[in-house]
């Protein structure tokens, strides 16, 4: 029974971190043509600063679907059970600077 559930588990993990990971893909696509733009005007920080919280945003989907997968192997037997935790720490590091991107976008917004 535990390891049914571990595999559910890991396997929602797994979608959700590819749900992350494309997502990622597209805001960095999208950024692109954006950051090319000469000369680099105060809209083209902004974008920049709205595609640098995106980004973030879409990280942390992926860090938090990386714990679900590891916690579901955990729950199989399949991996230590700290391992869920070296992605909550890459979460826990995102927080302050998804903070300073947002105080800075705050500040260039008119």
């Amino acid at each position: 029974m535990n390891g049914t559930i571990g595999v559910a588990v890991a396997t929602a993990g797994l979608l959700i971190t590819v749900a992350g990971v494309i997502g990622a893909n597209i805001v960095f696509v999208r950024f692109v043509p954006i950051s090319l733009r000469r000369p680099i005007t105060t809209e083209t920080r902004i974008a920049t600063l709205e595609s640098v919280l995106r980004l973030l945003l879409f990280a942390a989907i992926v860090a938090i679907g990386l714990a679900l997968l590891l916690f579901g192997f955990v729950l199989t037997g399949s991996v230590v059970t700290w391992a869920p935790l070296a992605p909550l720490a890459l979460l826990a590091l995102m927080i302050p600077t998804a903070w300073y991107a947002r105080r800075l976008l705050k500040r260039l917004r008119p």
